[in-house]
């Protein structure tokens, strides 16, 4: 069976926080607004995607 992993977001007025909970820990990435570089949205036969590209780092949502 594949990895499944719970992602969330948060938007302020200042930042974009995500949190990614997946089996054993998670992950986190703050992105001030002023280093987005970058948001990209797809539709596709899978469903939708939204992809954040800031200061080198990406972060994929599904």
């Amino acid at each position: 069976m594949g990895h499944r992993t719970h992602r969330r977001y948060v938007a302020t007025d200042k930042r974009i926080f995500f949190y990614d909970k997946k089996t054993f820990g998670y992950n986190t990435d703050i992105f001030p607004y002023e280093n987005v570089s970058s948001i990209e949205m797809r539709k596709g036969m899978m469903g939708h995607s939204i992809t954040f590209c800031s200061s080198g780092n990406t972060v994929k949502m599904k």
